[in-house]
């Protein structure tokens, strides 16, 4: 590494110079309200400054930030090329301004200003032809804004990229030469020296220029570290392409054909999500899961780049460039159809239910399952109902969720040890254990809870909803019933309302106070809740069952008029609603659920070849 060396942008435009954005990096992304606003204030201030008092002995200057460039093989025409490793939005962002003062000089009459300006966003001489013209040479995604807006400036509606950065400069350029309109043409003469001495000397920046021996990328990391925005994918990109070019891998094709249209087509990897209390970007999450299912174990979130550098990257076992890229973007584009499975379907309920449960611990699984060509659709489909019904009935028991990174590393181990069976292993090892923290919880302990115990206040609504969802799911016959989709936001009815003492009074009972208590009891059980809509909730409130000369609102009429789910139909065709019916309906529901999500002793999950072996021998 050479020292670093602290340059004005005179000196580092000046001369037959070349600063090449690698195809890799990120696109142009600096906005006027984060940084190009900061970035004016900064230079009207400094050239503010030097006009007020121009013979200052100690000049009032700006320091723009660093930047790291990597020497590479002269152009022809003679021209110096640099790779910039670290400071494109920096470079980018001054050509823009230099261009916008050119214009703002020219239309000013300032032709002399404008031409020594121009002289640093052009490289000139005889044999300098084509791309080498440019002081700064972008990457392919912005290289068709930035070449046009350099010539030809913006519109005036930009407001984005780099049209909109000429833009917003340009305007604050010709704002502050005018002052604003007051300055006639002599003293606005005065302000374009005066801001072009600023542009040319009090602007200045350090450069970190690399050689060979140097590792561009341990000191790209270095520096973006603290609060530059870039996201753990943005850091492997880099490592990774940059890795790509040591080995001669074709970097450009890789970006071009896998890369970007992968995670750079449209912003649903920048997106952010909610999984569990955090919110992160998808890139994010999508890496945090890919480095589970790769390494067998839980990544922590802030610590995904470090993990993947220390062990996707290790000297001397990392994959060939060729083969992770492609492999890391066919990845990418499998969890992202987890959110495109058509409505109804066993996959799309899947993923929907484990956002339901809040759980997102067994989706490095779920890639694994869906990326490895060993097993077939009917097995994945199988290990998936396994992975949902241990979950669904865990939750049921309101079963400790604090083990199940744990789980995660066990079932990882064991369906990549047999992923042709993997159905088999997962069912083998959720069986396996009998302690509280991995139970995979039978039909008898099931089924009580669901008849027996208090579901309302006990479970969460999302997983009460999805649970009651299923039950509406399992009463269709699909030959005989009119396919529908259930919509968003349905939420739980109690049909015996939780405050029935005024609509449902047990008075009549022979002892009054234990009729209460019974009643209080079967509130929350399964039997006596459905599901309706948010306004339909409302509207039903304490209602009676029946309509009575008081109160001639029914909720039982209600139901039957304003419902289309078969859960509410069959609940209306009781025309009296009390204990004994809760609990008819409890243990009917029950069935149901039992049926959608088999325990561990179902006949639905296969035998594995040890246990067949096991019975065998007994």
């Amino acid at each position: 590494m050479e020292q670093p060396t602290t340059q004005h942008v005179y000196d580092l435009f000046n001369g037959r110079i070349q600063f090449q954005v690698p195809v890799y990096q990120r696109a142009y992304v600096w906005n006027q309200e984060e940084n190009w606003a900061v970035l004016w204030d900064d230079i009207a201030d400094t050239a503010g400054r030097y006009l007020d008092n121009p013979e200052a002995h100690v000049r009032h200057r700006h320091f723009l930030g660093p930047i790291v460039l990597s020497q590479e093989r002269s152009a022809v025409g003679g021209v110096d090329p640099r790779h910039v490793i670290d400071g494109q939005q920096r470079l980018t962002t001054l050509q823009i301004i230099i261009a916008a003062a050119v214009a703002v000089a020219s239309e000013r009459g300032a032709d002399d200003v404008a031409e020594d300006l121009r002289e640093l966003t052009e490289n000139r001489g005889r044999t300098v032809e084509g791309d080498v013209r440019f002081k700064v040479w972008p990457s392919r995604r912005d290289r068709k804004d930035f070449l046009a807006t350099i010539k030809d400036g913006a519109d005036d509606g930009a407001s984005t990229g780099i049209p909109g950065a000429w833009r917003f400069f340009h305007d604050r350029i010709d704002e502050w030469v005018t002052d604003e309109g007051e300055a006639d043409a002599a003293i606005q003469i005065d302000r374009l020296g005066a801001l072009q001495t600023c542009l040319e000397s009090l602007l200045y920046v350090v450069s970190i220029n690399l050689d060979e021996s140097d590792n561009a990328q341990v000191i790209f990391e270095t520096l973006n570290a603290r609060g530059t925005g870039l996201g753990a994918l943005d850091l492997v990109k880099n490592a990774i392409f940059l890795q790509a070019e040591r080995e001669g891998a074709p970097a450009t094709a890789l970006h071009d054909n896998e890369w970007e249209p992968t995670f750079e087509a449209d912003e649903y990897w920048l997106d952010e999500v909610r999984q569990g209390r955090e919110k992160r970007a998808r890139a994010d999450w999508f890496l945090m899961h890919w480095l589970a299912m790769q390494l067998g174990k839980v990544v922590r979130v802030d610590k995904l780049f470090d993990t993947f550098r220390k062990d996707i990257l290790r000297p001397g076992d990392a994959p060939p460039m060729a083969e992770l890229i492609p492999r890391l973007c066919a990845d990418a584009r499998i969890m992202r159809e987890f959110d495109d499975f058509e409505e109804g379907t066993p996959e799309e309920l899947f993923f929907s239910r484990m956002e339901a449960l809040d759980t997102t611990t067994m989706l490095p699984i779920a890639l694994f399952l869906f990326r490895t060509t060993e097993l077939t659709a009917e097995r994945r489909l199988r290990a998936l109902a396994a992975l949902e019904s241990w979950l669904v009935r865990r939750a049921i028991m309101r079963l400790t969720a604090k083990n199940y990174n744990r789980i995660l590393t066990s079932l990882l181990k064991a369906i990549k040890a047999d992923a042709e069976h993997a159905d088999e292993a997962i069912v083998r090892e959720l069986r396996s254990s009998q302690a509280t923290t991995a139970i995979w919880p039978p039909d008898d302990e099931a089924q009580t809870r669901l008849e027996q115990g208090e579901m309302y206040g006990n479970v969460g609504q999302r997983r009460l909803c999805m649970i009651v969802e299923a039950c509406e799911l399992d009463m269709r016959d699909s030959a005989k019933t009119e396919a529908i989709t259930l919509p968003a936001g349905l939420s739980i009815e109690h049909a015996l309302p939780q405050s029935w003492e005024e609509n449902w009074p047990v008075d009549d009972a022979e002892d009054p106070e234990a009729a209460a208590e019974n009643r209080a009891a079967h509130v929350n059980r399964l039997g006596n809740l459905t599901l309706v809509t948010q306004p339909l909730n409302s509207s039903l409130s304490n209602a009676p069952w029946q309509a009575t000369d008081s109160d001639p609102h029914s909720k039982r009429e209600e139901l039957a008029k304003r419902s289309v789910l078969l859960i509410n139909q069959r609940l209306c065709q009781n025309e009296e609603w009390n204990e004994q019916l809760i609990d008819e309906r409890s243990a009917d529901l029950a069935e149901r659920i039992m049926r959608t999500w088999p325990g561990p002793d179902a006949e639905t999950w296969p035998s594995t070849a040890s246990e067949e072996q096991a019975a065998t021998t007994a």
